[in-house]
């Protein structure tokens, strides 16, 4: 780093849900808000572990954390939208309790290419007070390559108003902006 310093980069906490958003993750969002300042609606990282963070008036009002594309790799399915796919994700959510039934040929070591649609699903079954009505931002992370484009395939399928963004080129703005004097 040259010699250069950083500040420490707090994450944030939702006291009401216990909902942590790790100081990369902060960064990133204060990275999207440095360059849009007026953005209204929710910033989605889709990671290993991926974040929702609604943002109202420059802030973070709340936030939930889903593990979809970590629970995909745990059974040791692969984060693509195979055949079924959109099928699978209509089932999970408007009726998550078929997840367990989707994801059923994986513990018998059948691949199932409905996986990461059910999966999905589920999460925006969960996520659904988050995007429904909501400008989305989907940030990419490099925690699970490609899964931001499928998450944006998903939501949009749904009617949500969705927009890609680089979640590398999110936190570089957000560490950039915590160096500046006055930050």
């Amino acid at each position: 780093m040259g010699g250069q310093s950083y500040p420490a980069l707090p994450g944030l906490i939702q006291d009401s849900e216990g909902t942590e958003i790790t100081a990369p993750e902060a960064a990133r969002i204060a990275g999207i808000l440095a360059g849009i300042p007026q953005f209204d609606g929710v910033i989605w990282i889709c990671g290993a572990s991926a974040i929702w963070a609604h943002i109202s008036a420059g802030e973070v009002v709340s936030a939930m954390r889903a593990g979809s594309a970590a629970m995909l790799a745990a059974l040791g399915a692969p984060l693509e939208a195979g055949d079924g796919f959109d099928a699978a994700l209509a089932d999970t959510l408007s009726r998550p309790e078929r997840l367990a039934r989707e994801l059923a040929p994986l513990s018998l070591g059948r691949p199932t290419p409905r996986a990461a649609g059910a999966v999905l699903g589920a999460e925006l079954a969960a996520a659904k007070p988050w995007w429904l009505g909501q400008t989305v931002l989907a940030l990419s992370s490099a925690s699970a390559p490609g899964w931001s484009e499928i998450c944006a395939r998903g939501l949009q399928a749904q009617g949500a108003q969705v927009t890609l963004g680089d979640g590398e080129a999110a936190l570089v703005a957000g560490l950039s902006a915590a160096r500046r004097p006055g930050a």
